[in-house]
């Protein structure tokens, strides 16, 4: 005859085992949504990048970081000459027959 001790404890650990299986087969379920998710983004992403043709896939992370770092670092001289450029060019359309004709329809 066995006691009832071991058969409850027998139960339990059948309880704790299945539970523990039906946890893992949740999170392979979760799992496979979630990677049939990403797939499917991927493709989204496939088709938006065709419907408007653009180009731009990001294969290399260290290369992507190295290029905006150097674009960071290296921006100081390159603002200056912006500024530069963009002053010229306010200098150029300044009077220019666009601004008279905007002045003159606010008169």
């Amino acid at each position: 005859m066995k006691s009832s001790k071991s058969t409850e404890t027998n139960t339990t650990t059948e309880i704790s085992h299945r539970a523990k299986e039906d946890s893992g087969a949740h999170l392979s379920r979760r799992w496979r949504r979630r990677w049939s998710f990403e797939i499917e983004r991927e493709r989204e992403r496939e088709r938006e990048r065709e419907n408007f043709e653009i180009a731009i896939n990001v294969l290399d992370v260290d290369e992507l970081t190295r290029v905006l770092g150097e674009s960071v670092i290296g921006s100081q001289p390159k603002r200056v000459r912006v500024m530069q450029l963009r002053n010229v060019a306010k200098d150029a359309v300044r009077g220019g027959s666009s601004t008279r004709d905007l002045e003159e329809l606010v008169k």
